[in-house]
C-alpha cells in the first residue's frame, strides 16, 4: 500500500502514475503523491509501534485491545465476509444478469 519500490504496490502505482502524467492529469497525481505520503507516514508509523518498541500497545489506534481480543475480531471479520459472499454478491451478480439479459433482449 505505502508504495516501497521493490515491491508490486510500487509499480502499480508507478505505472497508474505515469499514465496520469500521459493524460495531462497534473493536479490528480500531484494529490496522490501527496496523499500517498501521508498514508505511507502512517503505515511506517504502525509497523515501528509493533515491530521495535519494547513497551506493550494498550490502544490500538480506535479501539482499546484490551477489550476486543483477537479471536472476537477474527470471528467478527468472517462473519461479514460470510454475509457478504453468501447473501449480498449473490444478488448484485443475480441483479447483473437479469439487466445483461435484459440489455441483449432489447439491442437484438
Amino acid at each position: 500500500m505505502a508504495g516501497v519500490p521493490p515491491l508490486a504496490g510500487f509499480f502499480t502505482k508507478y505505472y497508474i502514475l505515469l499514465n496520469l502524467t500521459n493524460l495531462s492529469f497534473y493536479y490528480t497525481v500531484f494529490f496522490v503523491l501527496i496523499f500517498s505520503t501521508i498514508s505511507s507516514y502512517y503505515y511506517l508509523n504502525f509497523i515501528k509501534c509493533i515491530l521495535f518498541e519494547k513497551k506493550k500497545l494498550k490502544t490500538l489506534y480506535f479501539f482499546d485491545a484490551k477489550l476486543f481480543e483477537l479471536r472476537f475480531l477474527i470471528i467478527i471479520v468472517a462473519c461479514c465476509i460470510l454475509i457478504f459472499f453468501i447473501f449480498i454478491l449473490p444478488l448484485i451478480f443475480n441483479k447483473l444478469m437479469l439487466l445483461s439479459f435484459s440489455c441483449k433482449y432489447i439491442l437484438q
